[in-house]
């Protein structure tokens, strides 16, 4: 039996495949793209899948074909997430008939958790959905002594959103899930979007994908000449920050700053912190 952790995020689909009989681990990512298939006489080799009648490409692959688009709500995520994850169990080192699999959920679509597992069921029998950001904790419990550690915060920065998890650790280890949410437009592109409005001139044009590096590195370089940033990131980062905890007091009140421990993770956490 393999076990195959699958996130699909609104800006990348990430997912691990763990053989534990040959300790093997591979790790796949790819944007959440989505796009009808329009041939051409002239193109790149692409994985085309059929999908409810028609043919689509996805990730990489999805990108200069009309139509493109990204999973933007849960509707979308319904829709496409058998497609997607079709997609993985395509790739190279990830087919297989015995696989059980953990689908990462954010917590404010929890209630509607059982339509995703039956529409992935459709591909495979074996599915269990969690909160997104349990994995994270699982995790870190494994690898540090939370011995002391009562109450956990778990933030998951994501493209569009944060996820939030308030945890609690019984005397044995195991854990219960105490409140969860999904804070709405405060992922990474909230954050581009403030480092934007610091920067001037030329620089403030430039798309996300650009300025997100900047932001992560807190360098740029425009027609050859390097630019510190770090500045504008701090002042963006202060910003950020500063919104995140009015939401996340607005939601867990005081409690959040009582925690015994916090854990970030998520792809959009390595734009606020690289290490």
């Amino acid at each position: 039996m393999e076990y195959l952790g699958m996130d699909i995020g609104f800006g990348d689909v990430k997912a691990v495949l763990v053989n534990r009989e040959l300790e093997t681990l591979k790790a796949i990512s790819f944007p959440t793209l989505v796009a009808g298939y329009t041939p051409a006489p002239l193109e790149k080799d692409k994985t085309v899948l059929c999908f409810g009648g028609k043919k689509y490409v996805l990730g990489r692959d999805a990108r200069g074909e009309p139509g493109c688009f990204q999973l933007s709500d849960f509707d979308d995520m319904k829709e496409f997430a058998p497609l997607l994850f079709r997609k993985v169990l395509q790739t190279d080192g990830f087919e297989g008939n015995e696989i059980a699999v953990c689908a990462g959920m954010p917590p404010g679509w929890w209630p509607q958790r059982g339509e995703v597992a039956n529409a992935l069921r459709a591909e495979m029998q074996t599915v269990v959905v969690v909160p997104q950001g349990q994995g994270a904790f699982v995790a870190v419990q494994e690898e540090k002594d939370l011995e002391g550690v009562e109450t956990v915060l778990i933030l998951d920065f994501g493209y569009n959103t944060v996820d939030y998890l308030l945890m609690e650790i019984t005397k044995y280890g195991e854990f219960e899930i105490i409140k969860g949410n999904t804070l709405p437009r405060l992922g990474v592109t909230k954050l581009v979007k403030l480092f934007r409005g610091e920067l001037k001139g030329e620089l403030s044009e430039l798309p996300d994908r650009a300025l997100k590096e900047m932001l992560r590195t807190g360098q740029g370089k425009l027609y050859g000449e390097n630019i510190n940033l770090s500045g504008h990131k701090r002042r963006a980062v202060e910003k950020y920050c500063a919104m995140l905890m009015g939401e996340l007091k607005s939601n867990v009140g005081e409690t959040w700053r009582e925690t015994d421990a916090v854990i970030c993770t998520g792809g959009g956490f390595t734009t606020l912190n690289p290490k």
